[in-house]
């Protein structure tokens, strides 16, 4: 059915189901008649999947009337790492992330920031930027090729590089193939720990201010004091400022990304009418 509400665009992450196959997640965005599933890489997706079981996979995604997308590997990863054998195996899991994306028919790739450890020092600060800005390049050139757009996603840590929407903007410059990934829990976490008044509201201005380089959205909850990814609606995220954003600003999915919760069929649902909930009230 259509969505009930103008037709935002909803999908459902398979890091709901972490450790089972991505169908079972799949079936459950069908079930919901939902438009997206986003397929992460980690942790027990294949490792070196063939081709014939990435296109059976995109099949079996479109006979269940899904568009896909695709999370790149993060965990161990580091582009602007010290040790350049770290920043090539983060490149060569993008490349491979990439290639998954496009053989399961998706459009978009999201991958992780960097960390930048020593961000007081100015000099440090910038040899990340080279290095990051050189990681990407790389990537953007592989996933023109494959006809992938590349997002990069808001991180939730400190050290994360890019943080803060200048260091975003210089990144995205004049690279037509990479926009951002806007992850509500991530945003929020770091506004909660800076003392940031009204938390969400750094979710809002990352919306407004990225404009079309916008191009990807994670939805999920916290208290504050970690990366919980919660249901929407049982943490402190204050979603209708958010939401109202996404609804005047964006028409691309919304991926509701919540990790392994103890009943996730239920948690899947609570949360994707929830959110329709939200936006027919905008």
């Amino acid at each position: 059915m259509e969505s009930e509400v103008e037709h935002v665009k909803l999908g459902l992450s398979t890091l709901l189901y972490p450790d089972e196959p991505p169908m079972r997640s799949i079936q459950i965005a069908s079930r919901f008649d939902l438009d997206y599933v986003e397929i992460i890489l980690e942790p027990y997706f294949p490792r070196n999947p063939d081709s014939n079981y990435l296109k059976e996979l995109g099949d079996s995604i479109r006979a269940e009337g899904l568009d896909v997308r695709v999370h790149g590997r993060a965990w161990d990863l580091n582009p602007t790492s010290g040790y350049p054998k770290i920043r090539e195996l983060a490149l060569t899991q993008a490349r491979k992330g990439i290639e998954t994306c496009s053989l399961l028919d998706g459009d978009v790739i999201t991958l992780h920031p960097g960390w930048c450890w020593f961000r007081e020092g100015e000099e440090y600060l910038e040899k990340c930027m080279e290095k990051y800005i050189h990681y990407i390049e790389e990537v953007e050139e592989i996933s023109r090729e494959q006809g992938i757009k590349i997002a990069v996603e808001t991180g939730g840590l400190g050290i994360d590089f890019p943080k803060g929407i200048p260091e975003f903007k210089r990144v995205m410059k004049s690279r037509e193939n990479v926009g951002v990934t806007v992850d509500t829990g991530h945003l929020f976490l770091t506004a909660f720990r800076s003392g940031m008044n009204r938390p969400e509201q750094k979710i809002v201005n990352y919306i407004e201010e990225l404009g079309d380089k916008l191009v990807n959205v994670h939805l999920h909850d916290n208290s504050g004091m970690s990366d919980e990814h919660r249901v929407p609606g049982r943490g402190k995220i204050d979603f209708a400022p958010v939401l109202k954003s996404l609804k005047d600003r964006y028409t691309g999915p919304i991926i509701l990304e919540i990790q392994k919760p103890p009943h996730p069929d239920e948690a899947a649902e609570e949360g994707i009418e929830w959110i329709r909930e939200k936006i027919r009230r905008i």
